[in-house]
């Protein structure tokens, strides 16, 4: 495990099949830990449903971000000012296909 905050450690890389990445997150808290895990597939996603809800994820101003979808080395990002609008604009493009 790497620590990525004060507060946050992320695993390994695991690759239980080929075209599956994925890490899990620990989030210590005095009131409890919380681990993010998940390992849905494509196929599984209600597109339209995905939809709504990157579009509820445009009002907020994360200054980190998990995800269990990624392409680089880690599924942890720190965001700039401004930066998440853009990220969940292309998703939804891809998503999409606008």
């Amino acid at each position: 495990m790497r620590q990525v905050q004060t507060d946050l450690w992320e695993t390994e890389v695991e690759s239980p099949f080929p075209g599956l990445t994925t890490h899990a997150y620990l989030l210590i808290r005095d009131e409890g830990n919380v681990l993010f895990y998940n390992t849905g597939h494509l196929h599984e996603i209600d597109r339209v449903s995905l939809a709504d809800s990157i579009r509820m994820l445009q009002t907020l101003e994360p200054d980190v971000v998990f995800s269990s979808a990624f392409s680089a080395p880690s599924g942890f990002q720190e965001m700039r000012p401004g930066e998440w609008a853009a990220h969940l604009d292309w998703a939804l493009e891809q998503l999409l296909g606008k």
